[in-house]
């Protein structure tokens, strides 16, 4: 009998246990993924702020926020994976040019073509001219992806 409960008891645990690594990772951790394993980078970790339409990168702690509230958050998650891939840790006027020119790439791992790519990050800039930020000139930034 106890060796009956015993085995009940192990199959119980080892089929728990099938699920123990976590749940799926999202649609954007597998974009992410997708495009380090493309551009031969390390990981990075997509924390989905689903609240928010902001992107940020944290590069010491190799983790990107991205704000998923508004739309296709594609561009955003292209863009902060640029700066993941090109491990920036400051902020500048240049980095955030880059990391557009880096963006375009990215969306063509995602299987979008030059232009729609280019077209993509174009939108999103033109999207965002009115936002005031202590970083971004997204006119500045168009300027110089066109």
């Amino acid at each position: 009998m106890m060796r009956r409960i015993m085995g009940l008891f192990a199959a119980l645990i080892l089929a728990g246990c099938a699920s123990v690594g976590g749940p799926p990772a999202s649609r954007w951790q597998a974009l992410a993924d997708q495009a380090a394993t493309a551009l031969h980078v390390g990981p990075v970790y997509v924390d989905e702020r689903p609240y928010s339409t902001k992107g940020a990168y944290r590069c010491r702690e190799m983790r990107l926020e991205l704000g998923t509230k508004r739309g296709d958050p594609r561009y955003l998650l292209a863009h902060e994976l640029a700066h993941h891939v090109r491990r920036d840790c400051g902020e500048s006027l240049a980095t955030e040019m880059e990391a557009n020119a880096l963006a375009v790439t990215i969306l063509q791992v995602w299987g979008a073509t030059p232009d729609q790519a280019a077209r993509t990050v174009a939108a999103a800039l033109y999207w965002n001219r009115r936002t005031i930020n202590s970083v971004h000139d997204y006119c500045a930034e168009l300027r110089d992806l066109l």
